[in-house]
């Protein structure tokens, strides 16, 4: 072997060694990660699956802010609720409550700058062992921590803009939710994350005839995949190319 092949072959090794300690140690964080136990006083009995048809909105609250921590009281309502897509928000007046978490929500009218969600590092964690309560159904703790040096702008209103995809019979992942769009911005609040703290919100459990593989999106950063089953449709728009709504399917979950 020549001296050039010699410093080659030990460069690609070095190179692999170096990629492999960096897999590894993302590999541990993860699977050292301690979810906070979580503490709802919303009765979880009676709650129900979510059956969908069609590619959805998500429903992504937040319940809490702050730092990590073995067990987390999650509280509803934090701000007001706001109006679903299509609503004029320009007609809808609320004068909020003080709240402990309202150092999280900025008046639509500050102007500061933060770092957007779409360009940090967050990690993100599903808890499929624990359920709570999502307006009725059931759903996952979603924990997503900031692990950049910047505050980040993390959601908008009352929502957290996760998206849900899940895995094709193809083995492709696709959406099967599209982000929580207000009609009117006006009056809006955006939501901030400081440097390693974390907000919950959670991850509705959805049912149907396709066993597959979910996962969360926020940017270019990913949760775990998990197990699920969805409606084979989820995939789909409620409308067509032309603006019409579809005919339902005949085989769906309900």
């Amino acid at each position: 072997m020549t001296k050039t092949n010699f410093i080659l072959t030990l460069s690609v090794l070095v190179i692999a060694i170096s990629c492999n300690r960096t897999t590894n140690k993302d590999v541990d964080e993860v699977e050292t990660f301690q979810f906070p136990k979580i503490t709802d006083r919303f009765k979880n009995d009676t709650l129900e699956l979510t059956s969908e048809i069609w590619l959805n909105y998500g429903d992504h609250t937040p319940y809490y802010f702050g730092k990590l921590t073995d067990s987390v009281s999650i509280e509803r309502y934090l701000r007001p609720m706001l109006p679903p897509p299509g609503a004029d928000t320009s007609e809808w007046n609320f004068e909020p409550k003080e709240g402990k978490f309202d150092e999280y929500f900025l008046d639509w009218m500050d102007n500061r700058e933060f770092k957007r969600r779409d360009s940090a590092d967050l990690f993100i964690k599903v808890d499929t062992t624990q359920i709570i309560n999502n307006n009725g159904r059931k759903a996952f703790p979603v924990l997503i921590q900031n692990k950049s040096i910047d505050t980040i702008y993390i959601g908008y209103g009352s929502q957290i803009p996760i998206i849900t995809e899940a895995k094709t019979k193809n083995g492709e992942w696709k959406p099967i939710e599209e982000r929580f769009i207000y009609m009117c911005g006006n009056g809006l609040h955006s939501i901030i994350l400081p440097p390693n703290e974390l907000v919950i919100t959670s991850e509705l459990i959805y049912t149907g005839n396709f066993k597959t593989k979910l996962r969360l999106k926020m940017g270019n950063n990913y949760s775990e995949e998990f197990n699920g089953t969805i409606n084979e449709t989820q995939f789909e728009s409620e409308w067509d190319n032309y603006g019409e709504r579809k005919t339902l399917p005949n085989k769906v979950y309900k």
